[in-house]
């Protein structure tokens, strides 16, 4: 029995029909082309897109081999990359503590480089399973938080309505107010601009 197993037949077709193409392709850009007035006619006929035929026709440019006109492998998947080295561990450590995704993303990256999406660290959390946040991580972050004076607190901005003035301002006004998580204690004030300097330098 004959053994196939290093038949190039295919190889060589398939490189036949790039170079033909290719040679067409040039054709209809310089204007010689006698079946095709337009490379979206020349795309049409031959069942591709330009998106699909630059991309072998610039490889094969670039290096002038016609190995470059072959398909290549795809990438790995996503279950073949690796995150970098530790940060499992890290997400994992966050989720615990009670941190959502996004949370977790800010945190990593004031600490390291390269930090995962917050989508692909949802997919580490769904993984171990901890995409759900159980009552014990919702306790840790209150716990964290409760301990803390002055290091985490909620701001609120809104618009005031004019006719809760007796003088209405000339200016819309707007009300800033900031709470400390752990003693609970409030503040507020009126201010007539929400742009970001005018209300950092009231928080």
């Amino acid at each position: 029995m004959r053994d196939n197993s290093y038949d190039r037949t295919v190889e060589r077709n398939y490189l036949q029909k790039w170079r033909f193409l290719i040679s067409e392709y040039e054709a209809v850009k310089a204007g010689r082309s006698p079946l095709f007035k337009r490379v979206g006619d020349f795309y049409r006929h031959h069942g591709t897109c330009s998106q699909t035929f630059r991309k072998y026709y610039n490889r094969y440019l670039q290096s002038g081999e016609d190995a470059d006109l072959l398909p290549r492998r795809r990438g790995p998947k996503w279950r073949e990359r690796r995150e970098p080295e530790g940060i499992e561990a890290e997400i994992v450590a966050h989720r615990k503590r009670g941190m959502n995704r996004y949370e977790i993303h800010a945190v990593l990256r004031e600490t390291r480089d390269t930090v995962p999406s917050p989508i692909t660290i949802y997919r580490v959390l769904k993984r171990h399973r901890l995409n759900r946040r159980t009552p014990a991580m919702r306790e840790e972050k209150r716990r964290i938080i409760k301990d803390k004076l002055g290091e985490l607190g909620h701001v609120d901005l809104h618009q005031l309505p004019r006719d809760m003035f007796l003088a209405p301002p000339p200016v819309t006004a707007y009300i800033i107010s900031l709470i400390d998580s752990c003693s609970r204690l409030a503040w507020a004030e009126v201010l007539t601009s929400k742009k970001a300097l005018p209300v950092m330098f009231k928080t």
